[in-house]
């Protein structure tokens, strides 16, 4: 059960939104302020790759090729099929050009197709998974997880202060946004578990909380 609190809004720095409506967020290692407490760790989920980062704080793969295979393992459950679907996932980051090439209106806003039949079985196509496991490894992050997220907690005369800042970017003008393929956010702070406190990120728009057409690759 979620516990209302009065809490104190810091954005920090001079922030303003640009036109595009593209995002991104950046991950790294766990900074000294991301804590449990600040819901940077578990029980939170989609925490074991790190923490937000902020420009020109970032981590990347920083070989040209990347090798990888399949093991016994996979092969025996998933087959030559699940196989195949990897290596579509591995194609589609293949076939961007160079980034100094890369014009962001050239790829759709919306990204989900939804399938019935899976959605009803509980199940999500493995290129769909592979592909959000390679983006996060290679250094992005949730961009709706993070469009705003804490940055402090203190209390001060039995009043519960949070102070929260934004670790999403527009593409093309690098300043914070709380557009993430043009659904705008908001965002309310929440007490999920004992001790553990976090900025939970919902779209403004009520008909893209039920069916987010635009949710990233890496979210």
């Amino acid at each position: 059960m979620f516990h209302s609190k009065t809490f104190l809004v810091i954005l920090l720095g001079l922030i303003t939104f640009a036109k595009s409506q593209h995002a991104f967020s950046l991950s790294g290692p766990l900074a000294p302020w991301q804590t449990a407490a600040l819901g940077y760790a578990a029980p939170i989920p989609n925490t074991n790759f790190g923490g937000p980062m902020n420009l020109d704080e970032e981590y990347r793969w920083n070989v040209p090729t990347v090798h990888y295979g399949f093991t016994a393992d996979f092969l025996n459950f998933f087959g030559v099929r699940g196989a195949e679907e990897i290596e579509k996932a591995i194609a589609v980051l293949n076939d961007l050009p160079e980034a100094d090439n890369i014009n962001i209106d050239d790829y759709p806003l919306e990204s989900l197709r939804v399938n019935h039949r899976a959605q009803a079985l509980g199940i999500i196509d493995i290129k769909t998974r592979a592909l959000q496991i390679l983006t996060t490894s290679m250094g992005l992050a949730d961009p709706i997880r993070y469009a705003y997220t804490l940055r402090n907690r203190w209390v001060d005369n039995n009043i519960t202060n949070y102070h929260v800042t934004m670790r999403n970017f527009d593409p093309e003008s690098w300043d914070y946004s709380p557009f993430v393929n043009g659904t705008l956010y908001t965002y309310q702070v929440i007490d999920p578990f004992e001790g553990i406190a976090l900025a939970l990120n919902t779209a403004v728009d009520p008909l893209d909380q039920f069916f987010a057409r635009t949710r990233p690759v890496s979210a």
